[in-house]
């Protein structure tokens, strides 16, 4: 047992590259924010202190700042900052990597938790240095004391392409939505336009050129068709581009980032998501809380898990413009389906309420500092 566990409370360091709006950001944020303070004290280490998120780190949270040190010193540098961790938490793969290679520095390193939210093949095969990356995952992977995932296909998919059978995978909820999820959302179909909105950071793999695509198909027969999407991200110009040849420029807002997209989703309103790939997809369980009727492309993994198979909001052809349009377009005119959607959203959407999910985390992390790996 790490020996300084015996303290009041057990003090976790969370380990990222930075807190730019994303997936696995605004688990951590949610976590330093909630995680109860009479049980952890915790951290937070960035690679480089920047992202729209800080403003969301609470007032008792130290942030070091690492200034975007070169890779190959990172090792070195955090290994003197875990000394005094009883528990390292580490998010996306480069924080992962690193936050083990200096471990093995260390004479007695803490446990570390490491996460992966995205499909292993999908950002392996868009990796610099591939080969490079896999080799070392498979040098250090095995010593983490636990691998969370929030759905255990990521878990299966890292063992099968590492061939690594006996990683410690656990999969645990992400904290998401506030405790408010309502039971009864409202069922009235959305009264005038059609009105779609998305959310993410606007890069390639979200898939915003898709869906831009398909608005403008759907156009041709809904021309009063609205469509928002909430973020910022490289791909802006482009998309705005996009919009403007493809004549949608008039119907189409791209407000930027806000803090709570489900707020200014706005009751009536058709979730879309079009993502060429989804780790899990956190955005579309904040559609669903909001009791939004999701169309979602059928991309690996999260979105056939999120939405059960099709019950809970309509799967279509992923990196298709036409099936896009087309489950769009029975969204806004099959009332009976949209409201059958709206109804389900919240239930499937309540296990990844904060408060039951910081403490799933809040459980694991306990486990781990005590024994340092997950129980069988």
């Amino acid at each position: 047992m790490h020996e300084s566990f015996n303290r009041t409370r057990a003090r976790v360091l969370f380990v990222l590259p930075h807190l730019e709006a994303g997936g696995v950001e605004r688990i951590v944020t949610n976590l330093l924010a909630h995680l109860d303070r009479d049980r952890f004290a915790p951290g937070l280490v960035l690679f480089t202190r920047r992202g729209s998120l800080l403003a969301e780190v609470p007032a008792d949270v130290a942030i070091c700042d690492l200034e975007g040190r070169p890779a190959r010193r990172l090792p070195f540098t955090l290994a003197r900052l875990f000394g005094e961790a009883d528990l390292v938490y580490a998010g996306t793969n480069a924080a992962n990597l690193a936050s083990l290679a200096a471990c093995r520095l260390m004479r007695r390193p803490p446990p570390v938790v490491i996460s992966e939210h995205t499909p292993p093949a999908a950002y392996l095969g868009d990796a610099k240095m591939r080969p490079l990356r896999a080799m070392l995952m498979r040098w250090l992977y095995p010593g983490a004391a636990a691998l969370a995932v929030p759905v255990p296909e990521i878990g299966a998919e890292l063992c099968r392409l590492l061939d690594l059978p006996t990683l410690p995978v656990v999969a645990v909820p992400n904290p998401l939505v506030g405790e408010a999820v309502p039971a009864s959302p409202p069922i009235a179909a959305a009264e005038g336009d059609p009105v779609f909105v998305s959310a993410g950071r606007l890069t390639r793999e979200k898939g915003f050129d898709i869906l831009i695509e398909a608005f403008a198909r759907l156009l041709r027969d809904q021309p009063l068709a609205r469509l928002t999407i909430f973020g910022d991200g490289p791909e802006r110009a482009a998309l705005e581009d996009l919009g403007r040849r493809l004549g949608v420029a008039a119907r189409l807002r791209m407000p930027g980032f806000v803090r709570d997209p489900v707020v200014s989703f706005g009751k009536g309103a058709i979730f879309v998501l079009a993502s060429r790939r989804e780790g899990f997809g956190n955005v579309l369980i904040e559609a669903l809380s909001a009791g939004l009727p999701v169309v979602a492309a059928d991309c690996p993994v999260g979105p056939r898990i999120i939405l059960d198979g099709g019950r809970c909001g309509l799967l279509v052809k992923p990196h298709d413009p036409e099936a896009l349009a087309q489950g769009m377009r029975r969204m806004a005119t099959e009332p009976s389906m949209a409201d059958a959607f709206r109804r389900a959203g919240p239930d499937r959407a309540a296990p990844f309420a904060i408060g039951p999910a910081v403490e799933a985390h809040a459980r694991l992390f306990e486990s781990v500092a005590r024994h340092r790996s997950v129980p069988a």
